[in-house]
């Protein structure tokens, strides 16, 4: 059984360093990142287009598409972590990556649950612990990827992780913002270079904080003694030996 914890000062991180690493490693892998990034926009869209197409009326249909739309939508996030952090330990990305969350989705889709609902409730009682809340338990997805963090297990890596580097963290989220603002506005297709770049800076900004984070092994309890249980009673002697019984 192991737990985790800061054993050494935590590591902090540079936004420009992050965003850099982001920039260079979306140049070398453009075009899988590319279709990587349409891929994650066409999966949003899917439900809305089906039922516009065939002019579905509200009810349960469309809830059932919307559920099957964000089902498919945690697959899809899913890999694409594992990708991102794939980039940062610089393998190579494979679109084969995705087959490898099959254990870890069920957790994933009910950490994000529950995550999305404390989020939410921070933001209706007040913005700012909604804020806080995000940015707290934000790697949560990472540590079910990285680690095979359980559910709560997940919420409380990233927590650990996350402490005393949220105001940094914050920065960082804000100005990846503001860069798919500006490659939104570029006709779009500059999402196509400012998603990934933003992306694959947050995984590598994961992997600065994690580095200071490592594994205590807690040993099993060895057996239990069998003079602590009481008195034994000794072997009964069934044969003696035919040398030990001429003896006698």
């Amino acid at each position: 059984m192991a737990y985790w914890h800061y054993d050494k000062p935590m590591n902090t991180f540079s936004i420009k360093e992050a965003l850099k690493f982001g920039w260079e490693t979306t140049k070398k892998n453009f075009w899988f990142l590319a279709g990587l990034t349409i891929l994650s926009c066409l999966v949003g869209y899917v439900p809305d287009v089906i039922i516009k197409v065939s002019d579905m009326d509200r009810g349960t249909g469309v809830s059932v598409l919307n559920l099957l739309g964000l089902l498919l939508g945690a697959w899809v996030q899913l890999g694409i972590i594992r990708i991102m952090l794939a980039l940062v330990d610089g393998k190579k990305p494979s679109y084969q990556m995705f087959k490898e969350n099959k254990d870890i989705y069920v957790t994933y889709v009910v950490a994000s649950v529950l995550v999305g609902f404390m989020v939410a409730i921070g933001f209706i009682l007040l913005v700012v612990p909604g804020i806080l809340i995000a940015l707290a338990v934000g790697y949560y997805g990472y540590r079910v990827v990285d680690a095979k963090a359980g559910i709560i297990d997940s919420m409380k890596q990233s927590v650990s992780i996350t402490k005393g580097h949220r105001l940094q963290l914050f920065g960082l989220a804000l100005v990846c913002a503001l860069l798919n603002i500006v490659g939104f506005l570029a006709i779009g297709f500059g999402l196509l270079w400012t998603i990934p770049t933003t992306m694959i800076a947050m995984a590598y900004v994961y992997r600065k904080l994690t580095s200071a984070l490592e594994p205590v092994v807690v040993p099993a309890p060895s057996p239990r003694p069998a003079f602590l249980d009481g008195p034994q009673e000794a072997p009964a002697i069934t044969s003696v030996p035919s040398t030990l019984a001429s003896a006698v």
